[in-house]
């Protein structure tokens, strides 16, 4: 094997263990002044069901009331930028939800704390979930994807699933 392919492939294996993708990224849209990517990574839909948390909450003096409030906020405006997005958001959400690293890369993406291809599938199905039926085009790739994929992606493509078919209220 020749010094100049042996490098090629060693380059080649350290961008695929510190996550560079080869292949072609889907759009990344700007929503509010921000990539929807960081939106969708910001949703925070359990923050959500705290009604202390809403605007006409009484005890502000509470402890950690400020900064419970800060993360509630930025969770509701994250939601509606990603409603905004409405179908624009499926193809990045089907590349976050189809995301996955080998124990390596999730090993070194944990040490050097980047968001792990969990974070990004987490992240996915969280955001399907607020588009709720706006994301019907998506159901034949979400199917596919419960149905081959590996576990946990698969899990998190069924509940992105059951979030579209079967919306849940929201305030």
């Amino acid at each position: 094997m020749s010094s100049d392919r042996t490098n090629r492939i060693f380059v080649c294996a350290l961008l695929a263990l510190l996550g560079a993708s080869c292949g072609k990224a889907p759009p990344d849209p700007i929503i509010d002044g921000q990539h929807l990517s960081v939106w969708i990574m910001n949703y925070r839909p359990d923050i959500l069901t705290i009604p202390n948390l809403a605007a006409d909450a009484q005890d502000t003096n509470a402890p950690g009331f400020q900064q419970n409030r800060q993360f509630y906020q930025n969770s509701l405006r994250a939601r509606n930028a990603i409603r905004k997005a409405g179908t624009n958001a499926i193809p990045l959400l089907l590349d976050f939800m189809q995301r996955h690293d080998g124990p390596m890369r999730h090993s070194a993406k944990v040490l050097t704390l980047k968001k792990t291809a969990y974070d990004h599938n987490l992240a996915a199905e969280e955001a399907f979930g607020a588009l709720g039926p706006i994301a019907k085009p998506a159901i034949p790739e979400l199917r596919r994807i419960a149905t081959t994929a590996i576990f946990p992606i698969k899990d998190h493509a069924a509940r992105a699933l059951a979030s579209i078919e079967q919306p849940q209220p929201t305030q």
